[in-house]
């Protein structure tokens, strides 16, 4: 019987492995010095982007040869409504057709080739939820907890280096803008305390030692946030909280005051980096700060402009980088992106089959279901969904729907949701298998092939390009800064 137990496990444990590679994405994305040492004479954009395009193209690529894997993909992309399905094609078909007559087709088709990948991963990471179950869930966790360690050890390094040498600290160490990395955070932030509700049934050593890693672990990613100081990730965490609370009431209890906990140290530890560090961030002043909301009205004005000169197709999709503005590449609000470059079909399509998600998953996981079940199973969905809010308000007032991390993130967190979600029930049976399976195979090729056609021109050439961009946009003397979209340099000429 035990043989035959440990046998069993190895089965399951053999079938995370198709994630390991997500696992590997993370620590090199988020270790700057070992994404420069194998990615040298990149910039740290330019290699998270490269990172995520490789990720897509691993998932796409064990579609294409794992006739299991590419069948539980479209099984479980079967058990979607017709209505849902319906909605999520005409997306992608009037995304294309926007594409088409934009005027630079190449990138804009880029732009949907990976969306549609990023769709694909995220059913992938579903597909692996329904078929070996809680199992994921654990190596999920582990793979998001092991990405912030890494780059909690990356960053406090860096700090303690500067207080030997009292050099200025960069507080979004290893990413190009502090935004960038409180885009991440606020996806990881609602997930990172999940172990502590897993191990109740451990040993009390084992538990007493992964509760208080955990806690150490979470709390030092808060100060980290707390330094960042970015009000967008704030705001969405604060709205999720209120959210979570009202919506899962009692069942949310104890995980929402875990969260007040490591919230608590963590701005204790933020306290104690201040008082040791020569340079400290004025955190109250980056907040009141009010010069980058009159900058987001600006581009909000030029974006609304640009929908109402192409309201059905918009101007396509990567296209706000080809009509210049001295801000951005992108208006910083998920919404008016959609609109801008997709059209506002296409954003009407989205809210419907976001609101029509978030109703269904609420019918199922609230505080109903959710009270009378074990605190294992039911911090997960509580965690999911206030990750998935936090990202949805962040997205109002910056690029997350741009950004390499935050695109990753976005099919992990919405993948692992749809996993939970359809885990447990009845297969719904495949008809016209071998039809089916060429047509998504062929779906996946092309996706692929517009991905490589999109970057092969520029990733050899990446730093010599953006720098002769800059010396063909400079004016006299003035500094020039990059505006990031796929690249560093987002805009497309």
């Amino acid at each position: 019987m035990i043989i035959c137990n440990i046998r069993e496990n190895m089965r399951n444990l053999s079938k995370t492995i198709p994630l390991l590679p997500l696992a590997v994405f993370f620590i090199i994305a988020l270790d700057y010095r070992l994404s420069t040492q194998l990615f040298p004479e990149y910039h740290l954009y330019d290699i998270k982007r490269i990172l995520e395009v490789v990720l897509l193209l691993y998932g796409g690529l064990y579609l294409l040869i794992s006739f299991r894997g590419r069948y539980a993909w479209l099984e479980l992309y079967n058990r979607f409504p017709d209505k849902v399905r319906l909605i999520i094609l005409s997306i992608f078909a009037l995304g294309i057709f926007s594409a088409l007559l934009a005027p630079v087709p190449r990138m804009a088709l880029l732009t949907v080739a990976q969306f549609f990948l990023i769709f694909c991963f995220m059913l992938f990471i579903a597909m692996k939820r329904v078929t070996i179950g809680v199992l994921a869930d654990r190596f999920i966790i582990f793979i998001v907890i092991l990405g912030v360690a890494v780059y909690e050890i990356v960053y406090f390094s860096g700090y303690l280096s500067t207080l030997l040498t009292s050099d200025k600290f960069n507080y979004f160490l290893g990413f190009v803008n502090s935004r960038f990395l409180a885009q991440y955070q606020g996806w990881a932030l609602p997930l990172v305390t999940l172990p502590i509700f897993l191990v109740t049934g451990k040993r009390p050593l084992i538990r007493k030692g992964i509760t208080g890693l955990t806690y150490v672990i979470a709390s030092l990613f808060w100060a980290i946030a707390i330094m960042n100081a970015c009000r967008g990730m704030f705001l969405g965490l604060l709205v999720a909280g209120i959210f979570t609370g009202l919506v899962f009431q009692r069942a949310s209890k104890h995980w929402l005051i875990v969260q007040i906990q490591v919230i608590t140290i963590g701005f204790i530890f933020y306290l104690l980096f201040t008082l040791i560090t020569p340079h400290t961030i004025n955190v109250a002043g980056k907040i009141l700060n009010t010069e980058s909301v009159f900058q987001r009205f600006t581009l909000w004005k030029h974006t609304i402009y640009l929908i109402f000169t192409h309201p059905l197709l918009g101007v396509g999709p990567m296209h706000l980088c080809y009509y210049p503005n001295p801000i951005a590449t992108h208006p910083h609000n998920s919404l008016l992106q959609i609109a801008s470059e997709w059209g506002l079909p296409v954003l009407l399509l989205v809210l419907i089959l976001s609101i029509y998600g978030l109703i269904s998953w609420l019918k199922k996981f609230n505080y109903k279901t959710l009270s009378n079940t074990e605190i294992s199973n039911r911090v997960i969905p509580i965690a999911l969904t206030a990750s998935l809010i936090t990202a949805s308000c962040h997205s109002l007032f910056s690029g997350i729907l741009i950004m390499p991390m935050s695109q990753v993130m976005l099919g992990v967190v919405v993948g692992w949701m749809l996993g939970v979600y359809y885990a447990g029930q009845k297969e719904h049976v495949l008809k016209h298998r071998l039809v089916a399976e060429v047509i998504f195979s062929l779906f996946i090729c092309l996706a692929m092939i517009e991905i490589i056609w999109g970057v092969i021109p520029e990733v050899f050439f990446l730093r010599p390009l953006e720098i002769k961009w800059v010396l063909d946009h400079r004016i006299g003397n003035e500094p020039l800064l990059f505006h990031p979209n796929f690249w560093i340099q987002g805009w497309i000429y």
